[in-house]
């Protein structure tokens, strides 16, 4: 099986890395739109234009099973009207937003305070407050994305211990693929909140696919940015190649 991966940036990425390491038979293809990071505070139709060409180019060109659009904003914002214009790709979509509600609103029930950290698109959005069971707080945080794009680790997580520090809770949604990237460091940081990160939720939607597809094949990998690609490979050790659509 072929998966395919679409984020502004380097969350997708982690997502994508992940699942690699839950299955590793299967064939990944990752795509970020870097040269129009961030994407959080712009509009769903500006969205939509810059995702399209890739999500396309995943579905027809490269011919992935499925395209998990790992961007919050993007899923939000942008795949609405992708969806709307293409009807016939919404069974080999796979949206991070719906499943991580659908799972918070089924654990942590000890947990009934829940703070959300995410873009301002995401946060205007509101589509994390129809957490069922959750008594919910969401900040924004805007330009923690192009910190973290910019391997800029320790401002990245200020940041957020800024905006932790505020709020009294024991569970926290990272709701940017991007955050990711700062889980393991805030965990060492605060140690009695629970953080959830995206890639674990990922994780569990693609386990239900293993049933359906078996794969006896090595997987391969491929990774393609908007950008500078030689330079995010020198940063994050990855063989990008560049990709313009």
């Amino acid at each position: 099986m072929k998966l395919g991966f679409f984020d502004s940036g380097l969350g997708g990425l982690l997502m994508m890395e992940s699942c690699k390491k839950v299955f590793p038979k299967y064939n990944y293809v990752f795509t970020g739109d870097i040269k129009n990071i961030p994407y959080g505070p712009r509009t769903s139709e500006e969205i939509f234009m810059y995702m399209e060409p890739y999500v396309l180019y995943l579905l027809n060109t490269v011919h992935c099973d499925y395209v998990c659009i790992a961007c919050n904003t993007a899923s939000v914002k942008g795949l609405p009207l992708f969806i709307k214009k293409y009807p016939q790709y919404v069974h080999r979509i796979i949206d991070i937003v719906e499943p991580t509600i659908h799972f918070l609103s089924n654990n942590y029930q000890e947990n009934n305070i829940l703070l959300v950290l995410a873009t301002q698109g995401t946060v205007s959005s509101g589509v994390y407050t129809s957490i069922k069971n959750k008594i919910i707080t969401q900040i924004p945080m805007p330009g923690l994305v192009n910190l973290i794009e910019l391997n800029k680790k320790h401002e990245a997580i200020e940041m957020v211990k800024d905006a932790i520090s505020y709020h009294n809770t024991s569970l926290v949604l990272l709701g940017c693929t991007h955050y990711i990237w700062l889980v393991r460091v805030l965990e060492k940081e605060f140690p009695h909140i629970t953080f959830i990160g995206q890639n674990i939720i990922l994780e569990k939607i693609f386990n239900n696919l293993e049933q359906i597809y078996e794969n006896t094949e090595e997987g391969s990998s491929s990774y393609y940015v908007s950008g500078d690609h030689e330079g995010y490979t020198q940063r994050y050790s990855f063989p990008f190649k560049k990709l313009e659509l």
